[in-house]
This record gives structure tokens, sequence and C-alpha cells, in this order.
């Protein structure tokens, strides 16, 4: 059924995430952001997809890689109607320089 296939698609969202997770532990932003990549392209429906925008945000407000920052918040607003998140990314985006 759908809720089935949504909800296995929901776990794999998971396990990205957790994989992404283990390298924000061990500081590898370029592993990460390849998890995050993954969740964001290929998950937009789970419930990691915001916060995964927004940790990617994060990390390219650290390498100051501002145009593909900016396009990362203008997919979440495109795609987030009720975050959790806005008060962080909207924290990100004053920090932009």
């Amino acid at each position: 059924s759908a809720e089935k296939i949504r909800e296995l698609r929901d776990r794999l969202a998971e396990k990205y995430w957790d994989v992404a997770q283990q390298y924000k532990i061990i500081g590898s932003s370029k592993s990460r952001l390849i998890y995050l990549d993954a969740i964001i392209g290929e998950y937009p429906e789970s419930k990691w997809y915001e916060e995964a925008l927004v940790e990617k945000a994060e990390i390219l407000l650290k390498q100051q890689k501002n145009d593909e920052l900016r396009a990362v918040i203008a997919l979440y607003r495109r795609t987030v109607r009720t975050g959790d998140f806005t008060e962080r990314l909207a924290a990100i985006e004053r920090d932009i320089k």
C-alpha cells in the first residue's frame, strides 16, 4: 500500500540521516553533504528533509559558499510549508556575508 511505501522510504531516509550524523561526529563535511543531498534529492517527503536542508545550509555557511547557500534557502522556502527549523534558517541567512 501507499502508506507502507511511505514508511519504508522514511526509514531509508533515516538511514541516510544516521550516516550523515556519523560524519558530523568525525568532522567530514564533504561526506556529510553527500548523505544530506541524498535525503534532499531522493526523499523530499520524509520527516528528515527539512532538517537535512538546514544542516546543509549550516555547512555551506561555514564553507562560505554563499551562492549554494542562497539556493538551499530558496529551496527550503519553496518546499517547506510549516517548518520546525525556520528560526534556525533565518539565523543562518542573517550570517551570510
